[in-house]
């Protein structure tokens, strides 16, 4: 199970670096097109969804497989996905009535 999380934490780094050494160092400073915002909304997007899903999974596998529901970690959990999928919810509300 360490092994797994490390090369997570290893895929994580990974993308990031690779993100900040070519998508954000390209935009400082500079003024982004429509299709740099467009690419940036769907972008933020999908990793909304992605976390959500993980999250989703997450609590499945410690309700279910591993029977775990008292802890601290499940709670933390739990209030994650509540806060990110109300946030979601919440913004898109709001641009929707501002836009």
């Amino acid at each position: 199970m360490q092994e797994l999380l490390g090369i997570i934490v290893l895929i994580i780094g990974i993308f990031t670096t690779l993100y900040l050494g070519t998508g954000y160092r390209r935009n400082v400073g500079e003024e982004k097109d429509e299709r740099g915002i467009l690419i940036d909304c769907r972008a933020a997007e999908k990793t909304i969804l992605l976390i959500q899903a993980l999250v989703v999974l997450e609590i499945i596998y410690v309700r279910f497989i591993a029977g775990d529901r008292t802890s601290p970690a499940y709670h933390a959990i739990l209030f994650i996905a509540l806060l990110a999928t109300l946030g979601y919810l919440a913004v898109r509300y709001y641009y929707s009535r501002v836009m």
